[in-house]
C-alpha cells in the first residue's frame, strides 16, 4: 500500500518561503532609509555643508582679492538653499567682469548675521539680533592690500564692528554652524 504525503501536514515544514525573506529585507531597507534620513535632520548635516561652501568660497574670494583681482562675494537665499555670486575684475587691464555662481543646497537651512563692536562671549551670541539673508543677499569684500573685512552686508563702515558673525541652522535641528570673521585680519574661522 501507497502512503500518501499531504505536504500542508508536512512535520518537517519548519522555514521562511523566498516570498517573505523578500518581503522582509525589503521593509528593512525602508526603515534603513527612514532612519538614515532623520539622523541627517538631527545631525543638521545640511547646515554643515551650507557652512562649509560658503566658507571655501569666502577663502578664495580673500586670497583673490589679495592678488591682481578685486573680487566681491554676495550671499543670497534661492528656492533652492543659498547661491553665492563672486565677482571678480581686473582694474589693471580694464577687461571684462567674470562671475561664478555657486550653489549649495540647503532649502531647510537658514543664514543670519550679527555684527558687533565688542568681543562677545560664545553663550552670548544665542540670544543676539541676529539679521536673517534674503534674496537680495548681503555683500562681502575685503581689502586688497591687508586682507581685511572691508564690506559686509552692504555696510561700507565694517570698521566699526569688530566681529562679524555668519550662523546656519537647519530646521528640525539643535546644530548650529556659525563663522567668525575677524574684521582687522579678514580671517574666518569656523566655530
Amino acid at each position: 500500500m501507497m502512503t500518501r504525503w499531504n505536504i500542508n501536514n508536512s512535520k518537517n515544514n519548519k522555514g521562511f518561503s523566498l516570498v517573505e525573506l523578500i518581503v522582509v529585507i525589503a521593509i528593512m531597507a525602508v526603515l534603513a532609509g527612514v532612519v538614515s534620513m532623520s539622523m541627517s535632520v538631527l545631525s543638521g548635516r545640511q547646515a554643515q555643508k551650507t557652512s562649509e561652501k560658503v566658507l571655501s568660497v569666502l577663502e578664495t574670494v580673500r586670497t583673490q582679492t589679495m592678488g591682481k583681482r578685486t573680487v566681491t562675494a554676495t550671499l543670497y537665499r534661492t528656492d533652492s538653499g543659498y547661491s553665492i555670486r563672486s565677482v571678480s575684475s581686473n582694474s589693471s587691464s580694464g577687461s571684462a567682469d567674470t562671475t561664478k555662481e555657486y550653489h549649495v543646497d540647503g532649502s531647510s537651512v537658514t543664514a543670519s548675521y550679527y555684527r558687533t563692536s565688542t568681543s562677545v562671549d560664545w553663550d552670548d551670541l544665542a540670544d543676539a539680533d541676529w539679521t536673517p539673508v534674503g534674496e537680495s543677499g548681503i555683500d562681502i569684500g575685503f581689502d586688497r592690500s591687508s586682507g581685511a573685512l572691508n564690506t559686509f552686508a552692504g555696510d561700507l563702515t565694517v570698521t566699526d564692528y569688530s566681529e562679524v558673525y555668519l550662523k546656519f541652522t537647519q530646521s528640525g535641528s539643535d546644530k548650529v554652524y556659525v563663522l567668525h570673521f575677524y574684521v582687522d585680519t579678514g580671517i574666518i574661522e569656523e566655530e
